[in-house]
């Protein structure tokens, strides 16, 4: 009876050493880790020490990866459209897991909040990022929100007069332009990477081509400065048209609002000011 007994015990306690590791927390330092990239990030000190070299960044895409390199100039580009911007201390949630495949996650549920450059107007937006470690490094980040909050605010700030667009575009004087409708050229920033300077040419190849053949008698007067950007659902978005010509106005947000692109463009969020010039062919 004791032999028995003592068998029990012995396969009761070999049960518990094989037991699996814990597949759900909400403590780990995987989990510290990320709270730490958190705060760097509302500090502005973009310190990717935690990502592995090889880390990929996917933000509302499931094909389009970053670099750590683009990562750093993806947030740079952004700060140019922010007076300030955080993510919020309330609320938020943090969970790690392990997969069935063994791979390890940091899912975290945060509100981001942003106040407009030129503009007292604060908006919040709702984020998920997730992130999975392997030996002790990120080594994928992903992330998903919708933007159109964002978007349609600074739709709001341009339209609201003709003086706050003007100024909007002085702003934005560091970013790529684009010269001419007939004969589009980017001047991109020396730090962009080789794909987005891809991007923004395929995106400046699109307007020209979008932008041909009015549909109205073009003149001198034919020209302006239109202010847009591409949204998360990769549309063209028309923030703000200067312009005398009121045939212009019409004949550009008729042709470039919401227009679908074709290639998936990299610097969502970006903010284009364009110098256009209509010409007959």
């Amino acid at each position: 009876m004791k032999t028995k007994l003592v068998l029990v015990m012995l396969a009761i306690a070999l049960t518990a050493c094989q037991q699996p590791k814990e597949r759900y927390t909400q403590q780990s330092p995987e989990i510290d880790v990320v709270k730490t990239l958190i705060s760097e990030y509302n500090a502005k000190n973009y310190d990717f020490s935690a990502m592995a070299d090889t880390c990929k960044t996917y933000f509302n895409s499931k094909t389009k990866a970053m670099s750590n390199d683009e990562l750093l100039a993806y947030h740079k580009g952004n700060e140019a459209n922010y007076s300030s911007r955080k993510f919020l201390d309330k609320d938020q949630e943090y969970e790690m897991v392990v997969t069935d495949d063994g791979e390890t996650w940091v899912n975290c549920w945060l509100d981001w909040q942003c106040k407009l450059k030129g503009s007292e107007q604060v908006v919040d937006v709702p984020v998920h990022l997730t992130y999975r470690f392997a030996e002790g490094k990120i080594v994928r980040q992903v992330g998903m929100w919708n933007s159109s909050e964002v978007i349609a605010a600074m739709q709001k700030m341009a339209s609201a007069s003709s003086g706050n667009s003007a100024s909007a575009g002085s702003e934005e004087s560091d970013r790529a332009q684009v010269q001419q409708v007939s004969e589009i050229k980017e001047m991109p920033k020396a730090s962009m990477s080789d794909s987005a300077k891809k991007d923004e040419q395929d995106l400046s190849e699109t307007i020209g081509e979008l932008l041909r053949n009015p549909d109205f008698a073009v003149d001198e007067n034919s020209k302006g400065q239109v202010r847009l950007t591409v949204n998360s659902a990769n549309q063209i978005i028309v923030l703000g048209i200067e312009t005398e010509n009121a045939d212009v106005k019409k004949f550009v947000q008729d042709r470039l609002n919401y227009h679908q692109l074709d290639f998936d463009f990299s610097e969502k969020m970006k903010v284009y000011t364009i110098a256009v010039k209509i010409q007959s062919s």
